[in-house]
């Protein structure tokens, strides 16, 4: 077999297999990344891997030697706090392994979810586009929140598009919980599929995001007696590292351009949910479009059936005038009856088959 043949045997095996090899690309680039010893320049990176630390050592009470604790949600934190303790070991290099199989995770859950919508070959180049993509793999290196963040996304996004219920149940819970704006992208999305019709993926949508909002929500009012405390001490903190929040340019950006930004970001979500609907609004045309057809065809059936009957009648009375006859027919009788006997066999071989269309 030539190169070409070759070539081209691969890149069936690839379309056929899109998530496999999506997988096996990710791994790939990533553990590229971690062998050539890239360094996690990030100090949060760092910062969150003492409270992972530190949330361990306080028997899993969300700890943090500054104030951190109360500001940054926590599900990255404790992530990194299960990774130790099933580990045994306090390393930045084993969470940033730990990292790239979320990362790697990302990827497939991404692929998988591209299955749902486009064919082999659209499904096989997403995939290619997701392993290689440089935001993905950096972050699937360092030891902060946005991998976790894309996975939860995409799972949710999975799971809005197959309708599984605990899928969207738990990716949002975990969403709300790693990361402000996806506090804001989930809320806002809740309303927006409420507003289209579609109130079981909204209702497990909130359900999802409702109870991690209330845990976060009831841990700041436990710990500060305020339910916004989290999103007050980044103003009010005496703190030197969040005193910076006090300056009006500083407030005006974190409070009103950021979320502006976000939203803006967000105008892709936008764009799926519609998409989502007319996809919802073509299914319920094409069921209309079926149960039209069914009818028409049922009709049509009771229409040929009549007529087999009516064929069949005509077909016995005139069979049984030549065989009961008491005297000899004439010539023209007798030709008169044998057309009838054609015709009605004609006739029934014709509702036959449109009784079988």
């Amino acid at each position: 077999m030539n190169k070409d043949g070759n070539l081209h045997l691969i890149i069936k095996k690839c379309e056929d297999y899109p998530i496999l090899t999506a997988l096996f690309l990710a791994v790939v680039t990533r553990t590229t990344v971690i062998m050539m010893g890239f360094q996690d320049f990030w100090g949060d990176s760092h910062h969150n891997l003492i409270i992972s630390k530190l949330t361990l050592e306080n028997n899993w009470v969300y700890s943090d030697f500054k104030d951190r604790h109360l500001t940054w949600f926590p599900a990255f934190r404790y992530w990194g706090a299960s990774v130790q303790w099933i580990t045994g070991t306090y390393s930045l290099q084993v969470m940033q392994i730990a990292n790239t199989i979320l990362g790697v995770a990302t990827v497939a859950v991404g692929t998988r979810f591209a299955t749902t919508y486009l064919d082999k070959k659209w499904t096989l180049f997403a995939g290619i586009l997701l392993a290689i993509q440089p935001y993905l793999i950096v972050f699937s290196y360092m030891n902060m929140a946005e991998i976790l963040g894309a996975l939860m996304i995409i799972s949710w996004f999975l799971g809005l598009q197959t309708q599984n219920k605990w899928m969207i149940i738990g990716s949002t819970f975990i969403a709300v919980l790693t990361r402000t704006e996806l506090m804001y992208l989930v809320g806002l999305t809740v309303l927006y599929l409420f507003m289209v019709g579609e109130k079981k993926r909204a209702l497990w949508t909130a359900i999802g995001s409702g109870l991690g909002v209330l845990l976060w929500f009831g841990y700041s009012t436990y710990t500060m007696g305020n339910p916004l405390g989290w999103m007050l001490i980044r103003i009010g903190s005496t703190t030197s590292s969040t005193q910076f929040y006090t300056e009006d340019v500083n407030v005006f950006v974190r409070y009103v351009l950021t979320p502006a930004f976000v939203l803006l970001q967000g105008f892709p979500l936008v764009v799926y949910f519609i998409w989502l609907k007319k996809i919802k609004m073509t299914k319920q045309k094409m069921i209309k479009e079926m149960m039209e057809e069914k009818r028409k065809k049922l009709e049509r059936q009771e229409r040929a059936e009549r007529r087999m009957k009516k064929a069949v009648n005509d077909f016995e009375r005139a069979l049984a005038e030549i065989q009961y006859s008491k005297g000899p027919l004439s010539v023209k009788r007798h030709h008169g009856l044998k057309s009838t006997l054609e015709y009605c066999v004609m006739r029934i071989k014709e509702a036959q088959v449109e009784k079988e269309i």
